[in-house]
């Protein structure tokens, strides 16, 4: 039989009362508190349940019942049988007592009062007012004080970072333990961030939930932390130069891959390239030939250094023309558009509009109900109002690998 009944049924009791006018002064009436036995324990009115196992439950509410606690409502003869337990309306301050509780009001002010002065940076301060704010409208706060405490100087430490630092190597630092902010801690410390920091991590291309992971990348690599070390990969004719002087040298037909973090570090670029290619997906990075080109690989939603790689580009080369190449799809259209807003380049779509879709539907893909919603914002865009009511007729989009394939791997078999 199930165990802690008496303080179960007290909790309940306990719980509707601070739910209730009552709690807060605002009855206009008496109204008594009680729960039926089965709430309490749902063997009670189970008709498989051993007369024993009944007697004890109920032997177990007597005792509560003699405490002056609570008053028992019982059916008449012949059943005789327990039909409601209801709290005594002058027992509340032995209730509480009894379990070992504060009431909901003290809880609740010393809350307000945690909330109030928490918060070592400007964002953890924004969390903490706002939801001082909800504890006033009576709302309940998003997370247990204990839990909120730990968020708090964790949201501060990611903002304060200042060095390159691994994500198991933070939750060692922080909680003395490997794995416990990817487990538990990670997506609660990337929300209050999101929300909180005021910057413009440009996640509107990530907002499905299974681009969840994507997004935390994202937000925790603004503040210089990554799962694992990540690398650019890049090829074209160019040569890279890093503050303390170190030049990378990048030979016609080579790819490369450079550490993000290293970017950091990177003084300017040069290249004779005829232009510049960004690359949305890895395979079809690796089909594209552009012996004339500076090609970088964007591993979906590009991160800091990748940004900081085209701009000093544009520093060297502001006459370099700059294309991308992407699915054909509404999360690809945003992630061009946020390349775009991120760099400050002149960024031109390639084999992404109407004709590639026309010339390469049979290989669509069906769109999927958050790209139908997508394609609302797209269709108010002059620039992609065509294809946005292109993929909405025939309802599908387009990888790039397809396209890649056919323009570089069959162009080079019938040469």
């Amino acid at each position: 039989m199930a165990e802690g009944n008496q303080e179960r049924a007290l909790n309940l009791l306990t719980d509707q009362y601070e739910k209730s006018p009552a709690f807060r002064g605002e009855a206009k009436v008496n109204r008594a508190f009680s729960i039926p036995p089965e709430k309490v324990w749902p063997g009670y009115t189970d008709d498989y349940t051993p007369v024993a196992e009944r007697d004890r439950f109920e032997w177990e509410m007597v005792q509560l019942e003699r405490e002056g606690l609570v008053e028992l409502i019982w059916d008449r003869p012949p059943r005789h049988e327990l039909t409601a337990i209801r709290a005594r309306a002058e027992a509340w301050d032995a209730i509480y007592r009894r379990l070992g509780r504060r009431d909901a009001r003290s809880r609740r002010m010393e809350e307000i009062a945690f909330y109030e002065t928490a918060g070592g940076t400007e964002t953890t301060r924004r969390f903490a007012r706002q939801e001082a704010e909800r504890l006033r409208n009576r709302q309940k706060a998003r997370y247990p004080m204990e839990k909120a405490e730990t968020l708090i100087r964790l949201a501060d430490r990611i903002v304060t970072n200042g060095q390159f630092l691994l994500e198991r190597e933070l939750s060692m630092d922080f909680f003395h333990d490997s794995k416990s902010f990817e487990k538990r801690w990670r997506r609660p410390a990337v929300e209050l961030l999101i929300h909180y920091s005021g910057q413009d991590y440009g996640l509107e291309a990530a907002e499905e939930p299974e681009s969840d992971r994507e997004r935390q990348a994202i937000v925790l690599a603004a503040h210089g932390i990554e799962a694992n070390p990540s690398y650019l990969f890049l090829k074209g004719k160019m040569t890279l130069t890093f503050q303390d002087g170190t030049e990378m040298r990048i030979p016609e037909g080579v790819s490369a891959a450079v550490q993000t973090s290293a970017l950091e570090k990177l003084e300017k670029i040069s290249t004779a390239a005829d232009f510049g290619m960004t690359v949305e997906n890895l395979t079809a990075y690796h089909r594209v030939n552009e012996p004339e080109g500076l090609c970088l690989f964007l591993s979906g939603f590009h991160q800091a250094g990748m940004e900081k790689l085209m701009r000093q580009a544009a520093l060297a080369r502001p006459d370099l023309p700059w294309r991308h190449f992407g699915d054909l799809d509404p999360a690809g259209i945003q992630i061009l558009k946020r390349l775009r807003r991120r760099t400050g380049l002149a960024i031109a779509p390639w084999h992404m509009g109407v004709e590639d879709l026309e010339r390469w539907q049979a290989w669509g893909k069906p769109l999927e109900a958050y790209g139908f919603a997508r394609l609302k914002g797209l269709r108010e865009d002059p620039e992609w109002a065509e294809t946005a009511a292109w993929m909405e007729e025939h309802q599908i989009k387009l990888e790039q690998e397809w396209i890649a394939w056919e323009l570089y791997a069959q162009k080079a078999r019938r040469v």
